[in-house]
């Protein structure tokens, strides 16, 4: 998992870059990529890297709408954990970015997607490509109304859209082993009431069965 984020702005900005960079390396140089379908290409991302994913797509952010957000909900969590990591996106906008876009991405699946205040009315008009759209009821993270309810409002086209009954943001990523819990308790602790196990057998389905529709069976 990519903990990399800082609250800065240009981390934001390269995200998408990189994508396209590795997706290039994957299709043209890697030893093996002539096992690769370049026109089935689809992308999964969670949480910051569902940003990357819609960037990746055709949404084109706006960075100044993180200081809105901030300026109405103080505290908000993506607000705390900017000023936590002394980040500039509280600050005036000082970038004026090219956004890197991949059209060989043709679906793409999004898990609890992180900063989706960024897309403001018409960000997302350019998205054409089938979407498969997930949250978390108990997301205290990401929270819906000003995440993955912007995303379903300004996309073009209605998403598969569905939460996940008395989940938290984290459980989209595996069932931790006892390592891992160890290390980072809290991206493993889960209400008891929730089965992360038996959550991602059902997860693990939806996402492969929607790939397979949107890149397959639609050729």
């Amino acid at each position: 998992m990519d903990q990399s984020y800082t609250g800065n702005q240009k981390n934001l900005t390269d995200r998408p870059r990189q994508a396209s960079v590795v997706l290039s390396y994957m299709l043209t140089t890697w030893t093996q990529h002539d096992r690769l379908d370049p026109a089935r290409v689809g992308m999964f991302g969670f949480s910051l890297g569902g940003f990357t994913t819609l960037v990746e797509i055709g949404g084109i952010p706006d960075l100044s709408r993180t200081r809105e957000l901030c300026t109405k909900r103080p505290t908000a969590p993506e607000c705390l954990f900017i000023k936590q990591r002394n980040g500039d996106q509280l600050s005036l906008v000082t970038l004026s970015p090219t956004w890197t876009h991949d059209q060989r991405v043709k679906a793409a699946v999004l898990a609890a997607p992180a900063v989706s205040y960024l897309f403001g009315p018409g960000s997302l008009k350019d998205v054409k490509v089938p979407i498969q759209l997930w949250r978390a009821s108990n997301d205290e993270q990401v929270p819906h109304a000003w995440n993955t309810a912007v995303i379903r409002q300004e996309l073009p086209q209605t998403p598969e859209e569905h939460v996940v009954s008395g989940a938290g943001h984290f459980a989209f990523l595996p069932p931790c082993g006892q390592a891992l819990a160890k290390q980072v308790p809290q991206i493993c602790i889960d209400d008891p009431r929730f089965d992360r196990e038996a959550f991602h057998r059902d997860f693990n389905r939806e996402v492969v069965g929607f790939f397979q529709k949107a890149l397959i069976q639609s050729h």
